[in-house]
């Protein structure tokens, strides 16, 4: 396809369709010529400050991250973009078992399905630098600036009382031996 034909190709079939949205099948194919080198190196050129792919599922793409010299952020985009993708959690775990070399070479960040104190505390100790937290604020946004306050309120007490029934005197003090992944054997 032509340069032309895919100019017009963006330009069409923008109308909304209800729940068709997002690119087309006919689109698509704008993206075949991506590779990691080629898109790091372009992000290179714009920044000097440090890059994080997001939207990382997979251990093999943590790798890849690390091999590149970026940092992954762990994402699912809470569940909603695509049904059955790996929980963040799940995609930590499978990286601490297959490779944890990411986490010293890294800083690997966080967020979708991170609901409760608890489920901070355990990216934490499987190695995470970071974590994200959206839906838990959007909500609270509802009850405005004082909503959002106490969701951060509720989030500390909840990290602070997980933390203290680990027998754990500093975050910092966090390791993967305090994670029990019972119910997150079957990974990705």
């Amino acid at each position: 396809m032509s340069s032309q034909e895919e100019a017009s190709d963006l330009n069409e079939g923008d109308e909304d369709n209800g729940f068709a949205s997002g690119p087309t099948v006919a689109r698509s194919h704008l993206y075949t010529k991506f590779d990691w080198k080629s898109a790091v190196l372009w992000l290179r050129k714009l920044t000097d400050l440090p890059i994080a792919i997001k939207c990382i599922q997979s251990w093999e793409d943590a790798v890849l991250c690390m091999e590149h010299g970026v940092h992954p952020w762990l994402s699912n985009h809470g569940g909603r973009q695509l049904e059955g993708a790996p929980s963040a959690l799940k995609t930590l775990l499978a990286i601490h078992r297959e490779c944890s070399e990411v986490f010293c070479r890294c800083e690997v960040i966080v967020d979708g399905g991170i609901c409760r104190g608890a489920d901070i505390v355990k990216a934490l100790a499987l190695g995470a630098k970071g974590v994200g937290l959206g839906r838990a604020f959007l909500y609270a946004l509802a009850f405005g600036p004082q909503g959002v306050d106490k969701a951060i309120r509720i989030l500390k007490t909840e990290v602070e009382t997980t933390v203290a029934l680990l027998g754990v005197s500093r975050i910092q003090m966090l390791n993967s031996s305090y994670v029990r992944p019972a119910n997150m054997r079957e990974y990705p």
